[in-house]
């Protein structure tokens, strides 16, 4: 029993002093670890990624509203371009730069592509802890104009516009009833002319591409984003019929107007079965007539054409616009040139006749 006795204070004592280790062990490890973790907050690399991750989170957001002034908020609120900004700050690559101040750090944030979107500077405190003086950002410059867009587009009144999936309303349109340079020559024979209105919207971030759609949303090819791909509302089958006659009719015309072998009337009874009577065409055509007899073509035809626009202006009215090849052989033999006009043609009782015919 004596031994046992001895026995249990030897443990006793074995345990106390275990315990006691144990709890000098624990405080120097905590001790450690909070001098561990003063170092580690002390260190700009800790201060960069605790600042990052604050503005994550929202509690930073004043910091970079500044660089969201004048952004277009019809299209794109303020809190869409600071999660815009988030999402940049979520994967961008940190970068330091070099400071002239030995009291200051800076950080470049890189996107995924490589461009700097902003700059921090930071500063070390004057607090200090476990004799350690930890750092903090003291500014922010933040650069976007590498993610900005403003958007204008001329387009035909019926079509409609999205950014993003979001459709434009009237509120972006800036200028209504802009006239076709193609139609000009046009404006007095036709009452009704087809106008163009002028959208403008931005600037904003990365909104997306904006897209240009018919009435029926359909988009619009790039190619055909012009004056000569909005006016082309033809069918083929009418394209066919307005190449056929404008060529009949030049046929006619080139002979007359080029007084042919002196004979330039003895075209004009076709030539006039094919326009618009008592119009300006007309006596434009009769005027001609007083350079008769000077010139020296033995003939003249076309070898090539192509149709660049037929356009319908629904009223009666068409519009195409030919580019034709003609040779032409006088006394320094044959000579080709190419030609650019514009008929403007009158249906009557499902008849076509030339009203008007511009060079260009």
């Amino acid at each position: 029993m004596r031994e046992r006795r001895g026995m249990s204070g030897f443990a006793k004592g074995l345990l106390i002093y275990i315990l006691v280790f144990l709890l000098l062990a624990a405080a120097a490890l905590f001790v450690l670890r909070l001098y561990l973790q003063a170092y580690e907050e002390s260190r700009s690399g800790t201060c960069i990624q605790q600042y990052l991750f604050s503005c994550l989170e929202g509690e930073h957001d004043a910091d970079w509203e500044a660089c969201l002034d004048g952004l277009d908020e019809r299209i794109q609120t303020r809190e869409d371009g600071l999660a815009f900004i988030r999402a940049k700050i979520a994967s961008a690559e940190r970068r330091e730069l070099l400071s002239e101040n030995k009291d200051e750090k800076r950080y470049a944030l890189l996107d995924e592509d490589g461009l700097c979107f902003a700059e921090l500077t930071m500063r070390q405190s004057d607090r200090e802890h476990w004799g350690f003086r930890g750092w903090e950002v003291v500014d922010v410059d933040c650069e976007l104009s590498g993610y900005v867009h403003s958007y204008s587009a001329t387009v035909p009144s019926d079509c409609r516009l999205f950014l993003g999936e979001t459709e434009l309303d009237e509120r972006f349109i800036v200028e209504r009833d802009i006239p076709y340079e193609i139609l000009a020559p046009c404006r007095e024979l036709v009452p009704r002319l087809p106008t163009m209105v002028r959208y403008e919207l931005g600037p904003t971030l990365d909104a997306g591409p904006l897209r240009i759609c018919n009435a029926l949303a359909q988009e619009i090819p790039e190619e055909k984003q012009n004056e000569r791909g909005y006016l082309a509302n033809c069918s083929s089958t009418t394209i066919e019929r307005l190449e056929e006659f404008s060529l009949r009719y030049l046929n006619a015309y080139l002979p007359y107007a080029g007084d042919l072998y002196h004979s330039g009337f003895s075209f004009w009874a076709d030539l006039s079965e094919m326009i618009v009577r008592h119009g300006e065409l007309e006596d434009r055509l009769v005027a001609a007539r007083s350079g008769f007899g000077f010139g020296n073509t033995r003939s003249i035809e076309i070898v090539d054409h192509t149709v660049n626009l037929c356009v319908d202006f629904k009223d009666g009215h068409y519009l195409v616009d030919i580019l034709y090849r003609t040779e032409t052989v006088g006394l320094q033999g044959p000579v080709q040139e190419d030609n650019r006009v514009r008929l403007l043609l009158w249906e009557e009782n499902e008849r076509l006749f030339a009203e008007a015919m511009y060079h260009y």
